[in-house]
């Protein structure tokens, strides 16, 4: 029997790669932002709006850290609570579906609403090798939890 084809992802070259782009582009945009406020000639076209573009590149990245280090996601019998930088309680009842969207948990809800974590338990990654996503055991255990609650309801 021929053992089932790994995707991609899972690949850890792939794995290097993309942790090894996202250090890079992190740090490359952090730069980019502290030379921008700090002034630095980037050239004469672009002197006027330098020091705005540089003070809201920085802002955008404190705001972007403040919402993963803040994120959580918290699953009671009732409720599911999405916390990034405010926090939204979901009934389970209202929950439609859960799925994963850019690499974070998307969470739909009956009343049209799409409420996303940021949190990193939402990435779809394995943590170790061929052990399932902490992602994926989320998104399992918040299936289950709704489908208990539909059975309480409905009994």
């Amino acid at each position: 029997m021929t053992p089932p084809i790994r995707e991609w992802r899972r690949r850890p070259a792939t794995r290097i790669l993309q942790a090894s782009l996202a250090t890079t582009l992190t740090a490359a945009s952090f730069a980019l932002a502290f030379l921008l406020v700090r002034g630095e000639d980037l050239g004469p076209s672009f002197a006027p709006w330098q020091e705005i573009t540089g003070t809201l590149l920085l802002a955008a990245y404190a705001t972007l850290c403040a919402a993963t280090s803040r994120a959580r996601l918290t699953l009671t019998s009732h409720t599911l609570t999405v916390r990034n930088l405010r926090e939204t309680a979901i009934p389970l009842e209202e929950i439609d579906r859960v799925e994963f969207r850019h690499g974070f948990m998307a969470i739909h809800t009956t009343t049209g609403d799409l409420h996303r974590s940021l949190a990193l338990d939402g990435v779809d990654f394995p943590r170790f090798w061929r052990t399932p996503s902490r992602g994926r055991e989320a998104k399992r255990a918040i299936l289950r939890a709704i489908a208990r609650r539909h059975e309480e309801t409905t009994a």
